[in-house]
């Protein structure tokens, strides 16, 4: 997760993009419409429950003959349709990502990529935007901070949580003006996302499958494109358990839609929906989600994850091969799944982006480019959280490695990964590995300039080779 302490959430006039304030949402397989209107009150920590009442969608007959396949004919005057939430119909087509529009390279090269958060801020105030523009290819930013900088690097995927809503008031309000957004276990208490909590959760968590609360983010998201934004970062794309109380303890929020606890598949399906919605909705929009890798692994069974990638165009994987849990093999946790999941967000027809969080060593980060390299299908990215490393003075010279286009797909011999390149060879070895020789026969360059015909890997090390 990441943010900008500096990124409050504006509010827009009203809910939809209409005249009629109305935008027509998807929710569990139901076209539903809400209508605008919000009532202020003071801010509070815990909540009223909403009253929950059974819904009727107002819809204008022009909107449903354009959005639901199952009206025929056109719309002969602007009238009213009221549908009962009940009559539900399929949900709109899944989206397909585009990853050319993405980025386009070769196998062995990785696009870069920055996240410019408040800490980033000394680099984004003026005096850099050449630099900044030569070296990344996108950059994550946060609004309204960027608002001003559009025209000095337009490249960019303003974040956005996708189903967090800040109890800070200033910054967001819709805690405020609409409460029943908020999930809720079995008291009635609110339900958090379970992240920062030490001083109390700092999010809401949101019903995903409200139609008002869809209805609302793809306004807001139509103005962020309408004041010039071109992708879309939504963080927190979680397809695992991520419920909490307030002081983030577990927690099991009630589904407004049955009564009863919520249940993992109806929330990946709600939130499938939910995606599939903002790429229908906005289809020229570059869109990246940060996910859980490990929510499917290692069976990589569930249909609404490959459903759910493919209204991205980008993935993010925070902490990439450098992250400090992975293990050997191919357990839940383990390097071959991580790897299995890359090849599995390719097929989908995503790109990947791997995020080192807190390289301490130039080891660390040739890992992480040596596995980005292995598992790269040429539309891939890297980039690394720790400023010092993504700075005009001091920018880590293994992100501009260029080993040209790959000879043949990895392979895993004698405990080693590999894969060969037009210009060079990437070794990896797993977490908890035999320390291992290899014989290169040949002489080739390190990533700082030493010439080698064989080399020595102990457990989770890399070594991207280049030919002479």
């Amino acid at each position: 997760m990441v943010e900008h302490p500096e990124a409050p959430r504006p509010r827009r006039s009203g809910v939809a993009r209409s005249t009629a304030v109305l935008v027509v949402a998807v929710a569990c397989g139901l076209v539903a419409a809400v209508r605008g209107g919000t009532v202020e009150t003071e801010a509070v920590r815990e909540l009223p429950a909403p009253v929950v009442q059974e819904p009727e969608v107002v819809v204008p007959a022009s909107e449903a003959v354009e959005r639901v396949v199952a009206v025929a004919g056109p719309a002969v005057e602007e009238a009213e349709v009221v549908v009962p939430v009940a009559e539900a119909v399929e949900p709109v087509v899944e989206a397909t990502a585009q990853p050319d529009r993405w980025l386009s390279h070769g196998e062995g090269t990785l696009g870069l990529t920055v996240n410019a958060r408040s800490s980033y801020d000394r680099y984004t105030s003026g005096g850099h935007w050449d630099w900044l523009g030569a070296t990344f290819d996108r950059m994550v930013v946060f609004e309204p901070y960027w608002d001003t900088r559009l025209d000095s690097y337009r490249d960019v995927l303003v974040y956005q949580n996708a189903y967090g809503i800040s109890v800070n008031t200033t910054k967001d309000r819709r805690a405020i003006e609409h409460p029943e957004w908020i999930l809720r276990d079995a008291n009635g208490d609110a339900v958090y996302i379970p992240f920062a909590c030490g001083g109390g959760c700092p999010r809401y968590a949101a019903d995903i499958g409200d139609p008002g609360f869809r209805a609302d983010f793809l306004d807001y998201v139509a103005g962020l494109v309408d004041r010039g934004y071109p992708g879309l970062m939504l963080d927190d794309v979680n397809f695992e358990w991520r419920f909490g109380t307030v002081d983030g303890g577990p927690s099991t929020p009630i589904d407004p839609r049955t009564g009863a606890p919520l249940e993992l598949e109806d929330w990946r399906r709600y939130f499938t929906e939910f995606l599939e919605l903002i790429r229908a909705e906005f289809p020229d929009l570059e869109i990246m989600h940060n996910i859980i890798w490990f929510s499917d692994s290692p069976g990589l069974a569930d249909p609404l994850i490959d459903r759910a990638i493919r209204s991205a165009d980008v993935i993010a994987l925070e902490r990439g091969y450098g992250d400090g849990g992975l293990e050997g093999g191919g357990g839940r946790w383990g390097i071959r799944s991580f790897m299995a999941m890359i090849d599995r967000i390719h097929e989908n027809g995503a790109a990947v982006v791997l995020v080192d969080k807190a390289a301490d060593s130039a080891a660390v980060l040739e890992y992480n480019l040596g596995g980005a390299l292995l598992t790269s299908n040429g539309h891939d990215a890297i980039t690394s959280d720790v400023v010092s490393h993504v700075s005009p003075s001091s920018l880590w010279g293994g992100f501009d490695t260029d080993l040209g286009a790959a000879v043949g797909e990895r392979r895993f011999e004698d405990g080693v990964h590999r894969r060969a390149f037009s210009r060079g060879a990437v070794f990896l070895t797993e977490p908890g590995a035999a320390r291992t020789t290899i014989e290169l026969g040949q002489i080739m360059r390190t990533l700082d300039g030493r010439l080698v015909q064989s080399i020595t890997l102990g457990p989770r090390e890399a070594a991207v080779l280049f030919s002479v």
